[in-house]
């Protein structure tokens, strides 16, 4: 929250930023290249941790996904040049087809295409009715699990595509979710998802989900409930 420097020099070598100076305290060495941001901000890049690159921001998703099922790649491409003009380097994608999201993330690790980095969680797991699934917008990108040992199994399907992140989506109970993340944690890797409220959201903390996504989702009057906070903070 510092004030802005003006007139600032930032020398890199390589990946590594060496110097942070003004034009009048800093030197930079002859033959070096120079990139003028005259007018522009510098700043670290933003990091963005609930991305889905197979929208572009559209809200029908009904419509969206059985319109553009077999562009979804080429829209993968579309959000991630966005992304890179409005200055975010890194983001998580919560939530895709893991073929799709899987080579997309190759080709960006690689280079191949101008991309931020991207971290995956593959699919969703979810507990949900086979009819609810069926005409579901994201059914295709679903493992759906009715007990802890499916959850599990989910789980290890998504692990198998080397993601950086589970995602345990909506309809788990505590035993569900406890065996995600047993093979999450077992791995290096953390596991987020939604809650259906908040004795669900304490369940799923107490059995070692790491991040919950839209918290406000079941919040009174604009407020998370004090339980579910301090559940969140006992176990960090």
């Amino acid at each position: 929250e510092g004030p802005p420097v003006h007139h600032a020099v930032i020398l890199i070598d390589g990946n590594t930023i060496v110097a942070v100076g003004t034009r009048d305290t800093l030197k930079v060495p002859p033959g070096t290249k120079v990139l003028d941001a005259a007018g522009m901000t510098v700043m670290p890049g933003l990091i963005d941790t609930h991305v889905h690159l197979d929208t572009i921001g559209h809200t029908d998703y009904q419509y969206w996904h059985r319109t553009y099922r077999s562009r979804i790649r080429d829209i993968y491409q579309v959000s991630a040049t966005g992304m890179l003009q409005y200055g975010v380097t890194t983001a998580l994608d919560l939530g895709a087809y893991a073929d799709d999201v899987a080579a997309f993330k190759k080709k960006a690790d690689s280079g191949e295409v101008a991309s931020p980095r991207i971290k995956i969680t593959g699919g969703f797991i979810t507990n949900l009715s086979d009819e609810y699934i069926k005409g579901w917008h994201r059914g295709y990108q679903t493992a759906n699990a009715t007990n802890a040992e499916e959850a599990r199994a989910a789980a290890l399907k998504w692990i198998g595509y080397k993601v950086d992140v589970l995602k345990a989506y909506t309809g788990l109970d505590r035993e569900q979710v406890k065996a995600i993340t047993e093979e999450a944690h077992k791995r290096g890797l953390w596991v987020t998802g939604h809650a259906e409220g908040p004795e669900n959201a304490i369940a799923r903390i107490e059995a070692g989900q790491d991040a919950i996504e839209h918290l406000g989702g079941f919040s009174r009057g604009g407020r998370v409930p004090p339980e579910v906070i301090d559940a969140m903070l006992k176990h960090r």
